[in-house]
């Protein structure tokens, strides 16, 4: 059959460039958002030698204003997530286009799609029980909440607003800092009425930014293969896929995996235990949140003298072995989680019917 040149690779570093321009955004949404909240509070009577933490809703006047300018935070936050999915979903299908361009000059109707059914219905998807404006305001709860506790310790300590700014800025990437200022500065009891903020989960982060950063970024990259993922099942020349880890996985394996077994063999990062070839009827967004692998189209019967609408030599009907695996290794761990990974709840016929009974995949 004719050649393809997919560029897979190209497309990829694409995408992951836009992503990087969304998170961008964020951070400097982030900066206006903490900047305008630190001159309210700082107009604040706030005495901290009454042992209490500062709080906007302290003030009923002040209170509005600072209601105001989260809720815009809130918006516009919400607004570049939204633009990012949008923005993306269509990417992935110009990508689709050029390829099916690349074979045909008069293309069938039905291999030219571009969703925007499933694409709104991505956009209204829910996530562990949450959909992404519920999501988006508990960020920014815990925004305030950090703003709050910022001002608490720069108040008392006699900062100056631009001070308290390039602290948050630090608290943001490192909450822990910030947690443990307010528990010298006013004493575990203090702080453990700030419990939420301080243990606000299993999966989540400390720091209203990360979290932000880490839902924009899985967001994003999910809508991205899910379009993929969609269009490879209307297209009768791709027979399956392979799934591949990033450039960047083996520095973060080495970042933050491997320190975390100083003791004995690390096991397989789940990036590296699912890489191989999947039948496209399995669906692939994303192993976990955050998940930077990528998956490349198989061409039926490319490489050989056939053509592609002849019975395919290559084409992938199972999961690859290594995949089979994992699952078998980690059965018990999946039975006791409180919620399924997505990707188990979208391929359930390659997992045993025991995992959901009851269950909520996610």
């Amino acid at each position: 059959m004719p050649g393809l040149n997919l560029k897979a690779a190209q497309w990829e570093q694409q995408h992951k460039t836009h992503v990087e321009e969304y998170l961008r955004q964020i951070e400097a949404l982030y900066d206006v958002a903490s900047d305008e909240l630190i001159r309210l509070g700082m107009g604040y009577k706030y005495q901290p030698n009454t042992g209490r933490l500062f709080a906007f809703s302290s003030n009923k006047s002040r209170s509005k204003q600072a209601d105001a300018s989260l809720s815009s935070f809130r918006n516009k936050l919400s607004t570049i997530i939204t633009a990012g999915i949008t923005s993306e979903w269509f990417f992935a299908n110009d990508k689709n286009d050029s390829w099916v361009k690349q074979l045909f000059d008069n293309p069938k109707k039905g291999w030219m799609l571009h969703n925007l059914g499933a694409l709104e219905a991505f956009q209204r998807r829910t996530t562990y029980g949450h959909n992404l404006s519920e999501r988006v305001w508990s960020i920014a709860k815990q925004f305030e909440r950090h703003i709050e506790l910022s001002l608490s310790i720069g108040i008392s300590e006699g900062r100056s607003a631009a001070d308290i700014s390039r602290d948050v800025r630090v608290y943001l990437n490192e909450p822990d800092k910030l947690f443990r200022r307010v528990r010298n500065a006013f004493g575990n009891l203090t702080l453990s009425k700030v419990a939420q903020a301080y243990h606000p989960g299993q999966g989540v982060y400390r720091s209203s930014y990360q979290n932000a950063m880490r839902m924009a970024r899985t967001e994003i990259n999910s809508a991205y293969r899910e379009a993929d993922s969609i269009r490879w099942q209307q297209l009768d020349f791709i027979v399956g896929y392979e799934v591949k880890t990033s450039k960047s996985h083996v520095q973060w394996l080495a970042k933050f995996w491997y320190p975390r077994f100083k003791k004995g063999r690390a096991p397989l990062e789940i990036c590296d235990a699912m890489e191989g070839k999947y039948p496209k009827s399995f669906k692939f967004i994303g192993w976990h949140p955050n998940c930077k692998c990528y998956a490349v189209p198989i061409i039926a019967n490319e490489g050989t003298d056939r053509d592609f609408w002849e019975e395919p030599l290559n084409e992938v009907k199972d999961v690859p072995d290594n995949f089979k695996r994992w699952v078998e290794d980690n059965t018990e761990r999946i039975e006791k989680a409180k919620n399924l990974p997505y990707f188990i709840g979208e391929n359930k016929k390659h997992f045993n019917d025991s995992l959901f009974i009851n269950r909520d995949a996610v």
